[in-house]
């Protein structure tokens, strides 16, 4: 449904862009994000997610789908 979870909990977008420009600022050349997706979902909010990503400057990042249930 588009929901965007950070280590197992809801996080808002605004939130998720906060967290990650703390991260890269503090860890700017080893900073990597692993995007883990629903199957079902659609790929919007995993743009939404990569796009975060490239905002804050960590290129370093990767998609992949979770196991079912």
């Amino acid at each position: 449904d588009g929901v965007v979870f950070l280590s197992g909990q809801p996080t808002e977008l605004e939130d998720l862009k906060r967290l990650l420009n703390v991260a890269a600022t503090t860890n700017p050349t080893n900073q990597s994000v692993v995007i883990r997706a629903d199957p079902a979902t659609t790929f919007q909010p995993i743009v939404n997610v990569m796009d975060i990503c490239n905002q804050t400057g960590i290129s370093d990042y990767s998609v992949t789908t979770k196991d079912g249930p």
